[in-house]
């Protein structure tokens, strides 16, 4: 007489959700239905001196019909930001909750571009930012990492209800499209600290182009923020040079409003 080994089916989906084969459900962002077939070159390590960024976005990878996108009711343009930083190699979070007043509300779980951008406190509300200011840190990348940045410091993106200093008028903050730099942490362990290495900051005075006189850390920090203003990445840039509010870090923000584009 043979005796039978077939377990009960409630038996078998807890041995199988135990052993992790019934995928859980994240809040993740899932990349484009159809991915590229090869590698994207932003996975990559960038090369010195190379310049890539939204420019060198190609548009025939994206995946406007993907269902999963709808799925979630993001809008096209969201979608379009998300399938771009997906296909940069950033992988991040949808945050759903606690972002008011942010367009496309994310949270970055990787490098961007092989640069980790992480708040100083390490609250995850300043970590928030929209989509399209992870694009243009995005597009900077290869030059911090030109310069061996391994990781950028920040006192934050996201500030709720923040307003512009001395005005009730709402700061950029308010809705995750500017970031406070104040360290660059390098690849050989120096870190750069925009409070006590920025030199010559005479207020008024531009911060660019770079001062023949200063020393090696405040040469690298202004020709990382001189980059960034000549290639016109962000459409706001307060350093030091602008008031004592600014006296330890440069205020590099983003304005979608004022013709911003993805390809530029």
């Amino acid at each position: 007489m043979r005796l039978s080994l077939r377990a009960p089916a409630w038996l078998l989906c807890s041995l199988c959700l135990l052993a992790g084969c019934i995928p859980q459900r994240t809040s993740t962002y899932r990349p484009p239905a159809h991915p590229p077939t090869a590698p994207d070159e932003f996975g990559k390590e960038p090369t010195p001196g190379a310049r890539r960024g939204p420019e060198a976005f190609d548009e025939t990878k994206v995946a406007p019909e993907n269902q999963a996108a709808r799925a979630l009711g993001l809008p096209a343009d969201a979608r379009r930001c998300y399938d771009r930083l997906w296909h940069g190699g950033v992988t991040f979070e949808l945050v759903k909750r606690h972002a008011d007043g942010v367009g496309m509300p994310i949270r970055v779980t990787s490098p961007i571009g092989g640069v980790w951008v992480q708040p100083a406190n390490g609250n995850r509300v300043n970590a928030v930012m929209d989509c399209r200011l992870a694009i243009r840190l995005l597009s900077w990348a290869p030059s911090l990492r030109e310069y061996g940045v391994r990781t950028l410091e920040h006192y934050s993106a996201y500030r709720p209800n923040a307003t512009i200093e001395g005005s009730d008028k709402p700061s950029a903050h308010a809705s995750a499209l500017a970031i406070d730099l104040a360290k660059l942490h390098l690849d050989n362990g120096d870190v750069l600290d925009v409070l006590t290495d920025w030199e010559g900051r005479s207020r008024g005075k531009p911060p660019c182009p770079m001062r023949r006189d200063e020393g090696w850390a405040s040469r690298t920090l202004r020709s990382l923020v001189c980059d960034a203003i000549d290639r016109h990445l962000f459409q706001v840039v307060l350093t030091p040079h602008h008031d004592k509010a600014h006296q330890n870090h440069v205020h590099l923000e983003l304005r979608p409003q004022d013709g911003w584009t993805f390809i530029r």
